[in-house]
């Protein structure tokens, strides 16, 4: 520890010894009260010398430490079943303008369909792993990605169809609100 006028441990013992000589020393060795301190700490930050920051190299073994390593597991494999899922439309939209004979505003609509239904489907999802916890919702929500691929199996001959498949793909999207509570 450095020792400077400005270090508030310090300008304690000096005020106690201060005292101290006043009274005729007989005060005890006290530690100072967090109340001493009180509001000198941002003065004091800002009055230190500006010194080299010491960085500190993480290795892997402390980041094996750091978490619950299944948790991290499961909620990795969460996001990246569900990124998949939520830009399927946007990675078979050259097939699917193809056979639908799509103009470019419905293709940017249908592409943006998912992205947008997703903002309100992580309310609900957000609110329900509130309510039930993370690990239950995740696990539903993963089923519930089934549906629009279904769906789009089904109903992919028509644009209707293809727009409802882009609602229910919303439902991937929203995982951020489900699965990093897991990872964290």
């Amino acid at each position: 520890m450095k020792y400077s006028r400005n270090n508030p441990a310090i300008r304690t013992k000096q005020s106690s010894r201060r005292l101290r000589s006043a009274t005729g020393g007989n005060l005890k060795d006290e530690q100072p009260s967090p109340l001493d301190t009180l509001g000198t700490a941002a003065t004091d930050w800002a009055e230190r010398p500006r010194t080299p920051e010491r960085r500190t190299t993480v290795t892997l073994s402390d980041l094996k430490k750091g978490g619950h390593t299944p948790s991290l597991l499961a909620a990795f494999l969460y996001f990246d079943i569900s990124f998949m899922v939520w830009v399927i439309l946007g990675a078979l939209m050259p097939f699917i303008s193809k056979d639908l004979h799509l103009s470019d505003a419905t293709k940017l609509t249908l592409v943006g369909i998912p992205l947008l239904s997703a903002g309100a489907w992580r309310i609900l999802l957000g609110i329900l792993a509130d309510r039930f916890g993370s690990r239950i919702v995740g696990i539903a929500a993963l089923f519930a990605t089934l549906v629009p691929l279904v769906l789009g199996w089904q109903l992919g001959h028509s644009y209707g169809g293809l727009v409802c498949v882009g609602l229910l793909l919303g439902i991937a999207g929203a995982s951020f609100a489900v699965a990093l509570p897991l990872a964290s």
